[in-house]
């Protein structure tokens, strides 16, 4: 049902998880499918309740991992939800675990394709979707669709335009104002402006839902829906679409992690090499405190839930203590790609006694990322992980409003009442 992207299959789908949950709470997958008929990858028929959908999967993806943290789709579904948050780092980082949790899935590198050319990394786009359809020759023309939103932004336009012939599909609302822009960028304008046209089109029906608009407000929507994180590839588009008469004003959204909250009259910065605390007309000044961290984020994102693991830091150790971090991931990675390539060379040579040493080598590199990356087994579940986050950004954060509360005691019963701890923790309005 979910794979049929209308609102009526997701509300259906939607119910059934929920008869599912009904019966047994503690079913993954259920809260896995709850996330994923939020977060639809195949329809944008939520978007005038996107704020909503975006925190229940957020929620569901959440519990679902607590459970089991082998499904690689919960994984990224969490990776876009932070990328719609403006929190690339985060979504890189879970894009990252799903991609090792199953790196042979089709459907999910062609998903993932999509949060590689937000992220800046449109090349690996191109490789994912290649291998896609190397796994399944018989897959879906909107791959191609989405094989060209990838090339659009490693600058191959004709490729692009290539792929989009082989498919009429439109996988995402704004997929037709990147056509638009590749075609606009070969200075065929004529071709350029009848895309857009198209997009401002889905547009209307989808995002407007058949109400007036502004002329400005088609593109003023792509650019402050989407989590570009390249600078060149947003002045790309601006350029594109200058060519055809359209101007976007240069003034980059506001991250949500820099929304203001309603509490005028509280505030929690950082000041020089510690921190200053304003409330109810005094101002004290504090030491440096990693709680303080965690209380300014939940402030910046008043009223959403955030998870422990999000505010807790991502260092981890593989066996025997080591710690590897994100340079040494990335490294163990790379050689794991240029592995897996003299591996296919090694077996198209028949040189057996090569891919043996190869498949040993890789497995090891496995093995160390799987550890460091908490993937895979019940002997080291993410549940483990999430406990231990659990307990450190509690404590962490207790610590701190005592802190506040010890210069500042009006302070830090306000605060104390506000914000709440536990495995999600929330700076609340009421």
């Amino acid at each position: 049902m979910i794979r049929e992207g209308t609102r009526a299959s997701d509300d259906a789908a939607r119910e059934m998880f929920l008869k599912a949950l009904a019966l047994d709470p503690l079913y993954a997958r259920a809260h896995a499918g709850l996330a994923l008929s939020c977060f639809n990858e195949w329809s944008c028929q939520f978007w005038d309740r996107f704020e909503e959908a975006s925190r229940q999967a957020y929620v569901h993806a959440r519990r679902a991992l607590e459970l089991d943290d082998r499904d690689a789709m919960i994984h990224l579904v969490i990776a876009k939800v932070a990328l719609f948050r403006s929190e690339g780092e985060q979504a890189a980082w879970y894009l990252d675990r799903a991609l090792m949790l199953c790196p042979n899935d089709a459907e999910l590198l062609v998903q993932a394709a999509v949060l590689e050319v937000y992220l800046g990394r449109p090349d690996v786009a191109v490789g994912h979707v290649e291998r896609a359809m190397e796994l399944n020759p018989l897959h879906p023309n909107v791959y191609y669709l989405i094989a060209a939103f990838a090339r659009v932004f490693t600058g191959d336009y004709a490729g692009a335009l290539a792929l989009r012939a082989r498919s009429d599909a439109m996988p995402f609302v704004d997929a037709a104002a990147y056509v638009a822009a590749a075609e606009a960028m070969l200075g065929r304008m004529a071709e350029a402006k009848s895309e857009f046209a198209r997009y401002v089109a889905e547009y209307s029906a989808k995002i407007a839902f058949g109400e007036p608009f502004p002329p400005e407000a088609p593109l003023d929507w792509l650019f402050e829906i989407n989590s570009f994180r390249r600078p060149e590839d947003l002045a790309m588009l601006r350029g594109a679409f200058a060519r055809i008469g359209l101007a976007v004003a240069d003034v980059p959204p506001t991250p949500a992690r820099e929304r203001p909250f309603p509490d005028t009259g509280l505030r929690l910065a950082r000041d020089g090499g510690g921190w200053s605390a304003e409330f109810d007309g005094l101002r004290v000044i504090l030491p440096e405190l990693k709680g303080f961290h965690d209380i300014r984020r939940l402030m910046d994102c008043t009223g959403e839930a955030i998870h422990c693991l999000d505010l807790d830091e991502r260092i981890v150790e593989a066996p025997g203590g080591t710690v590897l971090d994100e340079k040494a991931r990335a490294a163990l990675k790379t050689r794991l790609r240029d592995l897996q390539e003299d591996l296919a060379e090694a077996e198209d040579g028949n040189d057996i006694g090569r891919a043996e040493r190869l498949r040993a080598e890789m497995d090891g590199i496995l093995e160390a990322l799987s550890a460091a990356l908490g993937l895979g087994g019940r002997g080291r579940r993410l549940g483990d992980s999430g406990e231990k986050a659990r307990t450190a950004v509690t404590w962490r954060i207790r610590h701190a409003l005592r802190r506040i509360e010890a210069a500042h005691p009006a302070m830090g019963r306000h605060l104390s009442r506000r914000v709440k701890t536990g495995t999600f923790c929330q700076f609340t309005t009421d």
